[in-house]
């Protein structure tokens, strides 16, 4: 973390040097792989900006092809890297769910400085990148508890968290279907010809009912390329 916990005078870990992270982004990239590097502290989420930063600077000597790099959790992020997120073309790779989880140690760690959690509505708006999944098997893969926690970010007594930082249920949809598939190129991800036909048969309506009701939508069907692998109808 940028500052130490509350009440305390710890502040995590480094287990890289700057520039041994920077010399370790290089070699990715030299094989022609995209990075994916884990960051969850404000901290943590700077220095691996620091480092696309320095990559970045690097590509464009070069003219380098610029690969989908991104930071996977990205879940405390200071006001002023929020941006650099799309200055960078670094993509943002998060998982709402976790917020269940996180929301009451936040509060007790992190006190005034929960606002630098999750920020979803502000990377959106600074038009960063922005995907999401579930890190299972640490969380549940079910997307409708994503959905929820990304829309609402309520807890399970219904109380918002910070409101601000809620995203539309249509741009929470694009962050789990089509904008991975823009990223990978792959064929599915969107309904259109010539894409995979996976989709499921939902039991409402979701654009039609509360955020926080999302989780009592049931899967009726679900079909992975065209197969109807699950079935309750």
């Amino acid at each position: 973390m940028l500052e130490p916990f509350e009440g305390q005078h710890l502040s995590g870990m480094d287990f890289y040097a700057d520039a041994d992270l920077v010399k370790l982004f290089k070699l990715i990239e030299r094989e022609g792989l995209s990075i994916s590097v884990h960051a969850i502290g404000d901290k943590a989420v700077r220095r691996a900006l620091n480092a696309f930063e320095e990559l970045h600077a690097l590509q464009n000597s070069h003219r380098a092809k610029r690969l989908a790099h991104r930071i996977e959790h990205a879940q405390t992020i200071h006001d002023s890297d929020v941006g650099r997120f799309a200055a960078l073309g670094v993509v943002a790779s998060m998982q709402p769910v976790h917020i269940r989880a996180d929301i009451a140690p936040a509060q007790r760690l992190l006190g005034t400085r929960t606002d630098r959690l999750y920020r979803f509505q502000s990377l959106c708006a600074c038009g960063a990148t922005l995907i999401f999944g579930s890190d299972a098997p640490v969380e549940t893969p079910n997307v409708l508890e994503g959905l929820r926690y990304a829309v609402a970010r309520c807890d399970v007594q219904g109380q918002v968290w910070h409101a601000q930082e809620r995203l539309a249920l249509q741009d929470a949809l694009k962050a789990y279907t089509s904008t991975p598939r823009e990223i990978i190129g792959a064929c599915r991800g969107v309904l259109q010809v010539g894409s995979e036909a996976d989709l499921v048969l939902l039991s409402e309506n979701i654009f039609q009912m509360p955020a926080q009701s999302l989780t009592q939508t049931q899967v009726l069907a679900t079909i992975l390329d065209g197969e109807v692998v699950h079935s309750i109808l």
